[in-house]
């Protein structure tokens, strides 16, 4: 069975080409454009993986949204890549078990995959 991946950003383009990506490796794929309603989608779907922007609306709302999935029992196991624009992602005032990379925008195809295998063992 396919592996389910939620894509929680609000850049259509970087979902779009992303899902295309995914698709054609195999994943299914699902997508909501902001934290509150992506929070909502991983509780109601339980995807194996998260693909996380961090900055959206407001910059905080992907390191808020972090909050929230490790913080609530019904999402905190699932893994998380956080995707960013922000030189030096290593920088970011968040940490959990749950962020298994943090990737730096724009990220190549085969690196987001390679990335997502390494987190499934695939």
């Amino acid at each position: 069975m396919a592996k389910t991946i939620l894509i929680i950003d609000d850049d259509f383009e970087y979902v779009e080409s992303t899902t295309a990506a995914l698709q054609a490796s195999g994943y299914k794929t699902i997508s909501r454009e902001n934290g509150t309603i992506g929070f909502e989608a991983a509780k109601s779907t339980q995807p194996d993986l998260i693909i996380l922007d961090v900055m959206m609306r407001y910059d905080s709302e992907g390191l808020d949204t972090v909050g929230k999935l490790c913080n609530d029992p019904a999402t905190k196991t699932i893994p998380i890549l956080l995707i960013t624009g922000i030189r030096h992602p290593e920088d970011l005032p968040v940490q959990s078990e749950a962020i298994k990379a943090t990737l730096e925008k724009p990220i190549q195809p085969d690196l987001l995959i390679s990335a997502i295998e390494k987190v499934l063992g695939k």
